[in-house]
């Protein structure tokens, strides 16, 4: 495939994607607390095939949010939706500082939890925006010893 044909095979598996992605963005702005944030991110991984999980899984080195058997993390509280953007945002700034453009999945996924980090920020009490700031570990084992999400290991 010449480099012409892969930027628009890529340009059609984005533009292919719009509908969906658009369906999970206007419910992620439309939660209007801290359970309905935890279940849009829910369904928004649980919306992801298997092709698009396996071209993440290619350039997340093991940073997405999804298993080995690509399931999503579980996910029991807003805590978690941050971790897992904090996780992609800084897997992201490391690809970039590398030289390494981000695939058209990560940048979703980048995305996506960028708009779940307004709403937890918008929406969500300050005292429990600040329990949620104090430092636990991270979300993903490569962060450290947090069992916070459950990876399906």
């Amino acid at each position: 495939m010449t480099g012409l044909e892969t930027v628009m095979a890529n340009t059609e598996n984005i533009l292919d994607a719009l509908p969906g992605m658009n369906r999970h963005m206007r419910s992620m702005r439309a939660a209007s607390g801290a359970e309905e944030i935890v279940d849009a991110m829910r369904k928004y991984l649980a919306g992801w095939s298997t092709h698009k999980i396996d071209n993440l899984q290619k350039i997340d080195g093991g940073w997405g949010p999804f298993d080995r058997n690509r399931q999503p993390a579980r996910l029991s509280t807003v805590g978690d939706v941050l971790w897992i953007g904090e996780s992609v945002r800084r897997h992201r700034f490391a690809l970039s500082e590398a030289g390494i453009a981000p695939n058209p999945e990560l940048v979703e996924l980048d995305l996506f939890c960028c708009v779940a980090r307004q709403a937890v920020e918008n929406r969500v009490a300050v005292r429990s925006r600040a329990l949620l700031a104090a430092p636990r570990g991270g979300a993903y084992p490569q962060w450290g010893n947090s069992q916070r999400i459950d990876r399906h290991s």
